[in-house]
């Protein structure tokens, strides 16, 4: 059963499919949806397809609520076009864009606002992207290493990753992959990250004793996540 993304926002049961179903070890269905608005149910080997429709028909005004914020925030989705004026992320916050004709730097930042140099103008989205990455791996790699002496959880490596929606992973090796887009959200998301990662190497699955871990180090963390999920639209270039 695959969802028709729609324009408009959804009105009742009869506009809600199911796109995939997902069934597991799990003791309990989870209804997810995820950034195309569509509605994926997880759920245990022995619930059959017409109590996932029940559980569905039941939880209607939560999955339209959800679709609808989802498909608004995909009609806003802004594509950067790099003019002038124009506001980028950077650790959470939004910043101008100005031009310079007196630099060979492609992409600077003084703080206040981001300058692209016009020699650069018709690569603007490459040299930004290059920009973005160097302060992530900077920024990332030293809060990687603080927050690891700090906690007492050791990784041994450290590698960036291009995806567009994983944030982060962390390997049976435990070696961890942060996104470098991280560097657009606020140092409290990326912290958060980190730690979530630096559980994983000793906690490879999300089990209640992950959580537990993970909520002495960092209390607020579904903050972060709520953060994540409400503003991960706007962390591409």
């Amino acid at each position: 059963m695959a969802l028709i993304m729609k324009n408009e926002p959804l009105q009742n049961s009869n506009d809600i499919n199911i796109s995939k179903i997902i069934h597991s070890r799990r003791k309990n269905v989870s209804l997810v949806i995820n950034s195309n608005a569509q509605l994926i149910v997880k759920a245990p080997y022995h619930i059959s397809v017409n109590e996932i429709k029940h559980i569905v028909r039941k939880k209607e005004d939560w999955i339209i609520s959800k679709q609808n914020l989802v498909i608004t925030r995909l009609k806003n989705q802004r594509k950067i076009k790099f003019s002038y004026g124009e506001k980028l992320i950077y650790l959470g916050k939004e910043y101008p864009l100005k031009f310079t004709d007196s630099t060979n730097i492609p992409v600077s930042f003084d703080g206040m606002k981001f300058i692209l140099s016009l020699d650069y103008i018709e690569q603007s989205r490459k040299e930004f992207i290059a920009w973005y990455q160097k302060q992530a791996y900077s920024y990332l790699k030293m809060r990687a290493e603080y927050i690891s002496n700090f906690v007492g959880l050791s990784y041994n490596k450290l590698k960036f990753s291009d995806a567009k929606k994983r944030w982060g992973s962390c390997s049976n090796r435990k070696s961890i992959n942060l996104n470098w887009r991280l560097i657009m959200t606020p140092p409290e998301v990326i912290d958060y990250v980190i730690v979530h990662e630096l559980v994983h190497t000793v906690e490879l699955n999300h089990s209640k004793r992950f959580w537990e871990i993970v909520s002495k180090i960092i209390p607020d963390f579904k903050q972060s996540i709520k953060w994540l999920k409400e503003n991960e639209f706007l962390l591409d270039i």
